[in-house]
């Protein structure tokens, strides 16, 4: 007897899993090919293309989009509102930042609820947006910051304060400027600018070996040759002559080597600077150009 409902779609009796046919980098790899370029076809200090878009989320007073390579992310920004009655009061206004990344946002999924990872990515998108904002415009106001991570293939923070201040900028929240984040590496002694989410993962195991490697707390200087870690700078370019509104690093860096990675980083943070001005110039010219067309 056929006991198959002909009513449902059914699906097959059997299934095969799917296996992510992925090749991490291991402790002997490299970076580079034998071409000099990495395995995106990037050179060291090339940046991956990006893409600004603001006003693309008709129900938020601000939003944006943007894209760094693969690395998706949306914001939408509400307020500012009353606070609630209950609420702490303070004669600054307050942010409310949160990321949310999508379960489909990378190879591996992702849970709906926040880790500590999202946890912490919030935080340290709420301490850049803080250091740009002008509070005191807002007594007893919040504003609402909501970003959610589309796809993540690698600078996801930089890519967040980007998105985040494109954002507020186009609700027309005062700022003191334009924040813009960029992120750097270091793997091997060598200097790796806006570095994939493989890269990421390579130079976060290559730290772990080292942390246990080590036989002693203190490091000198020859300890930490070949220094591996990253860093992600928010820079606010125009404000008194380039304010850094926050820095994030791991990893070990000799000092030498920090140096000369933030010194890319900052340079790249001008560049993106340029291009997200660029974008806000283009969204205040076409919602000038109805009123125009009335006259």
């Amino acid at each position: 007897m056929n006991y198959r409902d002909s009513r449902r779609n059914c699906g097959p009796e059997t299934a095969t899993p799917i296996y992510v046919l992925k090749s991490p980098f291991n402790e002997k790899e490299e970076f580079l090919l034998n071409d000099g370029k990495r395995s995106d076809d990037r050179a060291p200090l090339e940046v991956r293309k990006m893409y600004f878009g603001v006003s693309n989320i008709s129900q938020a007073k601000g939003s944006s989009y943007v894209e760094l390579g693969s690395t998706k992310v949306v914001c939408g920004v509400y307020g500012p509102k009353e606070m609630a009655p209950s609420s702490i009061f303070k004669s600054t206004g307050q942010v409310l930042c949160e990321v949310k990344v999508a379960p489909f946002s990378s190879y591996v999924r992702r849970s709906p609820v926040p880790d500590r990872q999202v946890k912490e990515l919030s935080m340290q998108v709420k301490d850049a947006l803080e250091a740009a904002i002008i509070l005191e415009e807002y007594p007893k106001a919040q504003i609402d910051v909501f970003l959610t991570v589309v796809e993540d293939s690698g600078g996801v923070l930089a890519a967040c304060v980007t998105a985040a201040s494109l954002a507020l900028c186009d609700a027309d929240i005062r700022m003191y400027d334009i924040v813009v984040a960029a992120s750097v590496a270091w793997y091997n002694d060598r200097i790796y600018l806006d570095p994939s989410i493989e890269e990421e993962e390579c130079i976060a195991r290559a730290g772990e070996r080292l942390a246990t490697s080590k036989s002693s707390a203190s490091s000198t200087e020859d300890e930490l040759e070949g220094s591996n870690g990253s860093v992600t700078v928010a820079l606010m370019p125009l404000y008194a002559n380039g304010q850094v509104a926050t820095m994030v690093m791991s990893g070990s860096v000799t000092a030498a080597k920090l140096q000369d990675g933030l010194d890319a980083a900052l340079e790249t943070c001008r560049k993106v600077y340029a291009i997200a001005k660029q974008v806000l110039i283009q969204r205040v010219s076409e919602a000038k150009l109805p009123e125009k067309l009335e006259d």
